[in-house]
């Protein structure tokens, strides 16, 4: 729902609700595919994959509330442009707006966006790929009575 609403806020025209439709078509086709039996999957890798997608995108939507409250003139402070895109893969564009509605892409972000992104994507992915610790057995209850 967030990606079609990102989407949608960022496309005019029938392009967005027919790539929604086609989107939709594809997920009953896949999930028809898995259910049924054909493709095997491995789920600890699909969520390996979903899980860092979902933190790209959640990077994407922390950058573009710093943006927000720029321009809502609550945070003003590091508002230096990083770099400036906007002549080589602008926002309005085809592929700007995909990025912009999935990603946060921003075709010439601040040093408060660019900040934040990073520094998100920094420590949620060091967690991500952390090791768990390793799990201490309970002790035995004929263990405690000995």
């Amino acid at each position: 729902m967030f990606f079609l609403l990102a989407v949608f806020q960022q496309s005019e025209g029938p392009a967005a609700p027919l790539g929604a439709l086609l989107g939709l078509i594809l997920a009953i086709g896949v999930g028809f595919a898995i259910y049924t039996g054909s493709m095997r999957l491995n789920l600890s890798l699909f969520f390996r994959w979903t899980g860092l997608f979902i933190l790209v995108v959640a990077a994407g939507i922390l950058a573009n509330s710093v943006q927000a409250l720029h321009e809502a003139g609550i945070w003003n402070h590091l508002q230096g442009v990083v770099f400036d895109l906007s002549s080589a893969l602008p926002m309005d564009g085809p592929l700007g707006s995909v990025l912009a509605g999935m990603f946060g892409y921003q075709d010439a972000p601040t040093v408060s966006v660019l900040g934040a992104y990073v520094i998100y994507l920094a420590l949620t992915l060091t967690m991500f790929f952390r090791s768990p610790a390793p799990q201490q057995a309970a002790p035995s209850p004929s263990a405690t009575h000995s």
